[in-house]
């Protein structure tokens, strides 16, 4: 299905390729990420897993999430800035704190321009300082300085997940998941944390 990013990775063609681990956690309604709890409870999680799960290569560990899940992806690349491989964050947002720490995970930004849920870039005519900042923004803000980062970022035009897709320009995890369309995936997976030291 067209919305099935979660188990993007578990389809037997990518398993063959690039057999792994997939761990989609969901928090409760009435939680978000703002919230301790929500990190804290994750990061245990993943905690969780690697004990367990012996043939974990500790080197490899993605982490990719769409709305408030690129949220989430972008608060624990921010949080644990040494312990991802890789990390996507499609149709996420951020606040301004910290942002730097973004700079120690190769980062892939995905974004369509008309987003009216998580808006792409939240400046305007008016903004002085941003409070939040969605992928062109955080892009626009740290891209002068990573000349040494693996550091991309996808803007999918006005009207083209509608065009392309039929779906709301918010669904732009449905062009990144599309099969056709394994360029991120692929760089995902290309990264290890020892190549990086």
């Amino acid at each position: 299905a067209m919305h099935d990013i979660g188990t993007m990775f578990a389809v037997d063609a990518w398993q063959k390729k690039h057999p792994c681990y997939i761990l989609v956690p969901q928090y409760d309604r009435g939680q978000h990420w703002s919230m301790q709890e929500t990190g804290s409870t994750v990061w245990a999680l993943f905690a969780e897993v690697l004990r367990s799960q012996m043939d974990i290569d500790s080197g490899r560990i993605y982490i990719y999430g769409y709305s408030a899940g690129g949220v989430g992806t972008l608060r624990m690349v921010k949080e644990h800035p040494l312990f991802f491989a890789g990390a996507v964050s499609i149709c996420g947002a951020t606040g301004k704190s910290d942002l730097l720490h973004l700079k120690e995970t190769p980062l892939w930004l995905v974004h369509a321009a008309d987003d009216n849920i998580v808006k792409a870039t939240y400046r305007g005519p008016h903004t002085r300082e941003l409070a939040h900042y969605g992928s062109r923004d955080i892009y626009d803000a740290l891209s002068p300085d990573a000349k040494d980062w693996d550091f991309h970022y996808t803007e999918y035009p006005q009207g083209w997940m509608k065009e392309h897709y039929g779906v709301n320009p918010h669904c732009s995890w449905v062009a990144v998941s599309d099969p056709a369309n394994d360029a991120i995936r692929e760089w995902l997976f290309a990264h290890c944390l020892r190549e990086r030291e």
